[in-house]
């Protein structure tokens, strides 16, 4: 298959895209079993990477935490997956060090990029992604700033031959205005310049803020964990769906007919 290059990428802050690549990261390697690295490139926040750093001091002092982490690892045999940071402005080329230097074949490396992409190394780095995924919001300034992004890199992929390897996806959804509203959108702004929408989304939650903590009772966003399932219920977050559509399209040996009965269920 070879390593795949991906990112969850705006041109807005705030819009999730660091916990979006950390969720994802978390169940592709410890549920899915992929080898997974990620490559935090949001200089100097680099919220990833302090997050991974964050994470080891709350396992090592919170027992719970601790004693989870060590069954994880006794069930995987592997250790949590690496996070990078790259102040590299190089950075497909730090890329190719890290797997240079790697004992093992990644399958996917995920990259997190600043907020605002307002210089050339950047654009480049994007440029060089096998798969770019964008969330977007039914706000109009965002959705402006949105489209504008998706709808310039996709003239860039054009040129490289992967046009279709760019799929934007609605985060914070009202549900009350999931049938009317966000299809509207759909049929009369985005189809027009020929952008792609994934059928999953995520609705607003305050459970995407859930990382260890002292009193937690369970963990949403980690670097050490996938996503508990506990955290998701009472919810219409359906993160397994969502992961299982994505690997349909970067992965071309995926069995897609699980996800086409899954789809059917929901509609149903």
């Amino acid at each position: 298959m070879g390593t795949k290059l991906i990112s969850i990428s705006s041109q807005k802050g705030g819009v999730g895209k660091s916990t979006f690549t950390t969720l994802l990261a978390s169940i592709l390697y410890y549920e899915k079993g992929f080898n997974v690295a990620v490559i935090d490139c949001d200089y100097p926040q680099f919220s990833i990477k302090k997050q991974r750093e964050r994470e080891k001091k709350q396992i090592m002092s919170i027992a719970s935490f601790n004693q989870m982490a060590q069954s994880q690892f006794e069930r995987l045999q592997k250790k949590p997956y690496p996070v990078f940071s790259c102040e590299s402005p190089d950075i497909l080329g730090f890329a190719e060090e890290v797997l240079n230097k790697s004992s093992v074949t990644y399958d996917y490396i995920f990259f997190d990029f600043p907020g605002t992409v307002n210089s050339e190394h950047i654009v480049k780095a994007i440029k060089g992604m096998d798969y770019l995924f964008i969330p977007m919001e039914a706000e109009r300034k965002v959705m402006e700033s949105t489209l504008e992004f998706a709808f310039t890199l996709s003239e860039l992929f054009k040129k490289s031959g992967k046009s279709d390897n760019i799929y934007l996806f609605w985060n914070k959804v009202d549900k009350r205005e999931k049938n009317n509203l966000y299809e509207k959108y759909d049929i009369e702004v985005i189809k027009p310049l020929k952008l792609r929408v994934m059928e999953h989304y995520f609705p607003a939650s305050s459970k995407f803020k859930k990382e260890i903590e002292e009193d937690a009772r369970f963990v949403f966003n980690s670097t050490f964990f996938p996503a508990m399932k506990a955290a998701t219920k009472g919810t219409s977050i359906n993160l397994e769906g969502f992961t299982e559509e994505l690997l349909t399209y970067i992965d071309s040996t995926y069995d897609k007919r699980g996800l086409q009965e899954k789809v059917l269920e929901e509609a149903v």
